[in-house]
């Protein structure tokens, strides 16, 4: 029996199944495709119709913001018709109308606010006047707010350094004074460096007064000089540093007394006088050894005094005894 041959009615039956499977495939995919498509866009659609009724809602919402202001204007109620308008943003559809609502209530409202600015310079408040001031922006008003600016700051600059300089203790209301120099004036930096140098200025006289204080209740003499002399000439720490300086000369002076009155009272052989008055000089600088060299010489003294109480008598007993051997 031979081999079986290939029938081609069979070929062309199996190409056949192969064609309609894949027609049949790429139709389902088409399909598909088509059906996504037209839901996709579909969605976007309704996303844009969405996000167009809410954009017509927030164009109402802004509308009817504008409305309020506008009654505001018109009421004369400037600072609400301000406060209404800063929250219609600029991509609203009619900011335009906005713009042109808002330079008339900030006109008259930027002028009642330099008007109160002029009124608190006037009353001596300073610093408020310049925060008052410093509110003006974005309007022709503003250049000269902040000219009044500059010029009550420099005021207050003047007034705390007449202060700072008074041979009074004005110093913590030059501080107050200077202080109030808001941020947002062009002098600001200024005012800042010049409370830094006072407030250093002050804390070193401190700390120098104290430290010369303290040296001259424990006698040192030259320790208290030299902390005076590094005090500055301020007119109210000048005469602290002169006092320091003539107390420690005249303690001087009174301890170089005491001294020669010390060595007088030894070649005097008063001990007892010179020994007190040793107690009084201090125990620094040059006196400390003063001491010590004067206690040193009154022991010596006494102990010279000593031997001679003992020396004396057996002198005295030798001699005696002397005579009497050559009477005898």
């Amino acid at each position: 029996m031979g081999p079986i041959q290939p029938n081609p009615g069979q070929k062309e039956t199996h190409f056949g199944e192969l064609l309609v499977s894949g027609l049949i495939m790429l139709a389902l995919i088409t399909l598909s495709f088509i059906a996504g498509y037209t839901l996709y866009s579909t969605g976007q659609e309704r996303i844009a119709l969405v996000a167009q009724r809410q954009q017509q809602q927030l164009n109402q919402l802004y509308w009817h913001k504008y409305a309020q202001a506008e009654r505001s204007a018109d009421e004369g109620n400037y600072l609400a018709c301000t406060q209404i308008l800063a929250k219609v943003p600029a991509d609203s559809n009619f900011y335009p109308q906005v713009q042109h609502l808002a330079e008339r209530c900030y006109a008259p409202l930027y002028e009642g606010w330099l008007t109160k600015a002029r009124e608190l310079a006037a009353a001596g408040r300073l610093g408020d006047a310049i925060a008052q001031a410093s509110k003006i922006t974005g309007s022709s008003l503003q250049m000269q707010a902040q000219e009044l600016i500059a010029i009550w700051s420099q005021r207050m600059i003047e007034l705390a350094k007449q202060h700072y300089a008074a041979p009074d203790d004005h110093f913590n209301q030059a501080v107050t004074i200077i202080s109030a120099v808001p941020e947002g004036s062009p002098l600001y930096a200024t005012s800042q460096k010049l409370l830094q140098q006072w407030q250093q200025e002050w804390s070193d006289n401190r700390r120098y007064y104290q430290s010369a204080q303290s040296a001259l209740e424990t006698g040192d003499l030259a320790g208290a000089t030299q902390a005076a002399g590094k005090i500055s000439f301020h007119s109210v720490w000048a005469p602290k540093r002169e006092h320091i300086l003539s107390t420690a000369e005249k303690s001087e002076q009174r301890f170089n007394q005491l001294a020669q009155e010390i060595d007088r009272l030894i070649d005097k052989n008063e001990l007892r006088s010179a020994a007190q008055l040793i107690q009084q000089l201090p125990d620094t600088g040059p006196w400390h050894s003063k001491k010590l060299e004067a206690s040193e010489e009154i022991n010596a003294i006494k102990h010279q005094k000593k031997w001679l109480l003992v020396t004396i008598p057996i002198a005295v007993m030798l001699f005696a005894l002397g005579n009497f051997k050559r009477v005898t």
